[in-house]
């Protein structure tokens, strides 16, 4: 299991709105890669946030890719560390699960993760707060603090809140894929994040089993050849899930972790929505 230590210090400077995009002719296909933050760090390093498929971060999960830089040569080694942080009140705060450290991937030309935040943001009042730090391979460190980061809501962006009884730990189940589902069998990947009731620090759970029922909303119609999600190298679980005409179809998770089952106690079981059209 990783866990994510949520940190807070400093200030910030940064540059915001960014527009500019790059692509990548490394794949079979052409990527997008929107650039829309640029951080500035200390001793002339700055930190470029890039999403695909969006204009900006969202709500849920958020594959992130990151370009360090030191003045104008790029950075291949080290890693970048990313802390958000929300402040609901002047004395209630929490965090969401992050990658517990972004790292460089030659063929991407990134350093890649991924952040799930656990709300939209309504500015003025509501925007995340974050530090970034990146650390050279010397393990020297570069950081800024209190960055805002804006995120916007998606109805295909889903995450599920349960709550164990038994350990008396929140657990978050967030949805990888699929976000434009097909009449058919799809790819289905979830990650699954345990924390305390404050909400300050998450562990990623590798190590669960998981048992999915599909069914349709409005008739309660069970689809067959559904494939139970499994734990793969990177820490998230796949499986498949059929449903095998237009409507809106109801992913139901039982997860079962350190000899127990963590759902339904109390109910329901987290559900993900999964709308064909």
């Amino acid at each position: 299991m990783k866990t994510i230590i949520i940190i807070l210090s400093g200030i910030a400077v940064f540059l915001y709105g960014c527009s500019d995009s790059v692509h990548n002719n490394n794949t079979g296909s052409p990527v997008t890669y929107n650039e829309i933050q640029t951080v500035n760090l200390p001793d002339n390093y700055t930190i470029k946030l890039y999403v695909t498929g969006y204009d900006s971060l969202t709500y849920a999960y958020n594959k992130v890719y990151f370009k360090v830089s030191e003045g104008s040569t790029p950075q291949t080694a080290g890693y970048v560390k990313v802390y958000p942080q929300m402040r609901m009140t002047p004395h209630i705060t929490h965090s969401t699960p992050v990658s517990d450290s972004f790292t460089y991937n030659a063929t991407s030309g990134y350093f890649e993760g991924f952040m799930i935040f656990n709300m939209p943001t309504t500015p003025p009042d509501l925007v995340w707060r974050c530090r970034f730090t990146y650390y050279e391979p010397s393990g020297t460190s570069h950081e800024t603090d209190s960055v805002p980061l804006y995120t916007s809501l998606h109805p295909e962006k889903q995450l599920k809140y349960f709550y164990d009884l038994a350990d008396t730990m929140y657990y978050t189940l967030t949805m990888v894929s699929p976000f434009t589902p097909i009449a058919g069998v799809n790819d289905l990947a979830v990650i699954l994040h345990s924390s305390d009731v404050y909400q300050q620090s998450f562990t990623q759970i590798t190590d669960a089993q998981m048992y999915i029922n599909v069914y349709k909303q409005d008739s309660l119609y069970q689809s067959t050849g559904n494939t139970d999600p499994v734990i793969g190298e990177d820490g998230i679980y796949y499986g498949r899930v059929n449903t095998p005409h237009n409507g809106i179809w109801i992913v139901s998770d039982t997860i079962n972790y350190n000899g127990r089952y963590i759902t339904n106690n109390p109910a329901p079981l987290p559900e993900i929505t999964i709308t064909v059209e």
